[in-house]
């Protein structure tokens, strides 16, 4: 059990990680004046941490086991009366 735990914080982690990665104190490290392939820095980095982000995600989801998704109803209790 320990080890679903890790990966659900993971699951959690990962999003907020992302958003930090993204905010404009971050992606203006990138903000200089080279632009491989006709593409700005800044552009490339965002695209790779989106890349990135979406690669996590499929990856946890791959490994978060898959009998919890669906839960089945509780049965209902015959209550005798009316």
């Amino acid at each position: 059990m320990p080890e679903r735990r890790r990966i659900e914080s993971a699951a959690f982690v990962l999003p907020v990680f992302g958003a930090a990665l993204i905010t404009p104190p971050i992606l203006y490290v990138f903000n200089v004046h080279a632009r491989p392939f006709g593409i700005p820095l800044e552009v490339i980095y965002f695209f790779l941490v989106w890349i990135a982000l979406i690669a996590g995600t499929f990856q946890l989801s791959r490994v978060l086991p898959h009998s919890d998704r669906v839960r089945p109803r509780p049965r209902e209790r015959d209550g005798g009366g009316a």
